[in-house]
């Protein structure tokens, strides 16, 4: 009997370290490798170098964007923090007595300035002191139009920088609002101009224009004309643009303090375009005291006719503001700035 019991229980024995070295992940027959053999695993991995080079990029990538979104808040707060209204008198009404004069550069628009000169007279809420429309050097009825709808009608040079200079010469208003003829401006415009220009930063203020006709409205370039007001002063002055610079287009009913204005010389009446850019400019370097000039674009808009661009559409109208912008930005002089402007639209007036 003890001969037989002594196999059976080395029998068992044998099987109790079978399974023993298959549950501690042991070669023979087990679920894995041994502790060494999961250690060398690990080692293999850390020295894959596919696995090293794909750990890195994504790395960097996260690093990258991490990085991108401090300098956009940081960015974000510094503009903030430097666009703080300035009020010299909060509690001063004086603001609210200011005077707002109109001024329209209308050459050859008798078909555009009748109806807008009756819905400045009819819809304004306050009032501006005085509507001019200067009309250059017109041949056809824009003056007689304009007089007989009460305007103060002022001829001069040819070009839309002389005509805004030659209107601006005679107004008498506090603030000057420079009004395209085919753009036209919230009921309570002259109230927004006299909150805005309360900050002593502010040297010169425009609104959202959107753009449209009786049968469409050009969604793509309204937007796009916002976006161009922040990367035409990047791309132009990118450390001006933390200080508040802006670059607005007449179209955006630009507007200012008259002192400003004439402080600068106005608008340079050798550009037959881009001048109200360049007005910008010369008013942000300027500036208020001892504030350097902020640019602003208020979130208010202006309706604009899409008549110069409806036969474009949106995307041709576009790109070839894009190329324009670009290329005063890029240093091109403006009698090609003309050539190229002339070139891309044809007159509609």
């Amino acid at each position: 009997a003890a001969a037989r019991a002594a196999p059976r229980a080395s029998r068992r024995r044998e099987a109790s370290r079978v399974a023993a070295a298959a549950l501690d992940g042991g070669g023979l027959g087990g679920f894995g490798g041994n502790d060494d053999d999961g250690a060398r695993r690990w080692r293999d991995d850390d020295d894959d170098p596919d696995h090293d080079g794909a750990s890195r990029k994504f790395n960097a990538w996260m690093r990258l964007f991490a990085g991108a979104v401090a300098l956009n808040w940081t960015t974000h707060e510094v503009i903030a923090w430097n666009d703080r209204p300035a009020h010299d008198a909060p509690d001063d009404d004086a603001w609210e007595q200011k005077r707002v004069s109109i001024v329209v550069p209308a050459r050859n628009e008798s078909k555009a300035i009748g109806r807008l000169l009756k819905q400045l007279r009819r819809a304004l809420e306050p009032e501006a002191a005085e509507v001019i429309v200067s009309v250059g050097d017109s041949v056809d009825d824009t003056a007689a139009i304009a007089a007989a709808h009460g305007a103060i009608v002022v001829s001069g040079a040819k070009g839309r920088g002389n005509q805004m200079n030659a209107g601006a010469r005679i107004a008498t208003g506090d603030y000057v609002l420079f009004l395209h003829a085919d753009t036209t401006p919230p009921a309570d415009v002259v109230d927004v101009i006299r909150r805005q220009l309360r900050d002593q930063k502010t040297v010169v203020g425009g609104f959202v224009s959107l753009i449209e006709t009786k049968s469409r409205t050009f969604w793509a370039m309204s937007y796009h004309n916002v976006v161009k007001t922040t990367y035409c002063a990047v791309i132009s002055r990118p450390f001006g643009y933390l200080r508040g610079f802006r670059i607005l287009f007449g179209d955006q009913a630009m507007f200012c303090r008259l002192d400003d204005f004439n402080a600068v010389g106005g608008f340079d009446g050798s550009l037959s375009i881009m001048e109200d850019a360049d007005l910008c400019v010369r008013m942000h370097v300027k500036g208020r005291g001892r504030y350097r000039g902020r640019v602003k674009l208020l979130d208010r808009v202006v309706t604009t006719s899409g008549r110069r661009i409806e036969q474009l559409g949106n995307f041709k109208a576009t790109c070839i503001h894009v190329l324009i912008a670009c290329s005063w930005n890029f240093g091109v002089g403006p009698e090609k700035l003309r050539k190229l402007y002339d070139w891309c639209y044809r007159d509609v007036r």
